[in-house]
């Protein structure tokens, strides 16, 4: 109720919601409630990423589902990242003709290449100068990271200079770390501060992207943004930014 009373203060002439969560919910009450048109933006797939954790018949995954599709279609509009999740949501019953596409996009005089990275990477990072492979997000089973891991070590195995480099934080980075920290080649960074990340970005030689529930992926944005090209799936949003064979590519 103190929610509601700060929004009513506020006298807003429009809500948008980003999030099926606790917050989200009071900005759809608060619409409803005081006849205020609603814009829903499909930001995380919750339910794809929850059956990536604990499967697609567990009952929260269920749930999150249900959940979600209603949520959506009690909003006035909807607005998801890019025409691919258009495709991954139709049959799944949202009703995609009223959706329209939320443009996202970053700061090019920020995120842009880095003169010397590969240098300044290795003697910031203490990692040895190579191919480096990066990978950037969320630490988490749902991000599908113990497949990167065992498609690229074959890979590793044949060429030594091979450097795998995650960077960033989550609830499954310090089991990874255990698993694949005696790997002399395969390196956990940490979470890094948006200003040093171009440098990492630049001192790439490609990001590896294989989440398969993102719906758009800022990372493989701002890594083409770097002039690194960005390898994803060819099942969910990265796909519609990146051009196969011309900024990365496009795998099963």
């Amino acid at each position: 109720f103190r929610t509601l009373r700060l929004l009513k203060r506020y006298n807003a002439d429009a809500v948008f919601i980003s999030s099926i969560s606790v917050v989200g919910f009071y900005g759809l009450m608060f619409s409803k409630l005081f006849r205020i048109e609603s814009t829903a933006i499909f930001h995380t797939d919750f339910s794809a990423q929850t059956a990536r954790i604990v499967g697609k018949n567990a009952l929260i995954t269920k749930f999150l589902e249900v959940y979600s599709r209603w949520f959506h279609e009690s909003a006035d509009n909807v607005l998801v990242p890019t025409e691919e999740y258009k495709k991954i949501l139709a049959p799944r019953g949202y009703n995609t003709e009223r959706m329209g596409i939320f443009q996202r996009g970053i700061d090019t005089a920020v995120f842009c290449p880095v003169e010397d990275a590969e240098e300044k990477f290795s003697q910031s990072y203490n990692v040895p100068k190579g191919i480096n492979l990066l990978y950037t997000g969320r630490i988490s089973s749902d991000k599908n990271l113990d497949f990167l891991i065992e498609s690229v070590r074959p890979v590793m195995d044949r060429h030594p200079d091979i450097n795998l480099v995650i960077a960033g934080m989550g609830p499954d980075l310090e089991k990874m770390r255990a698993a694949h920290g005696p790997d002399k080649r395969i390196f956990f960074i940490g979470n890094i501060p948006n200003r040093d990340l171009p440098l990492v970005y630049s001192a790439a030689k490609m990001l590896v992207f294989p989440s398969e529930t993102y719906t758009f992926g800022m990372s493989v944005l701002e890594s083409q943004a770097c002039g690194i090209p960005a390898l994803v799936s060819h099942i969910g949003g990265p796909r519609n930014i990146v051009v196969d064979r011309s900024t990365g590519f496009v795998l099963d």
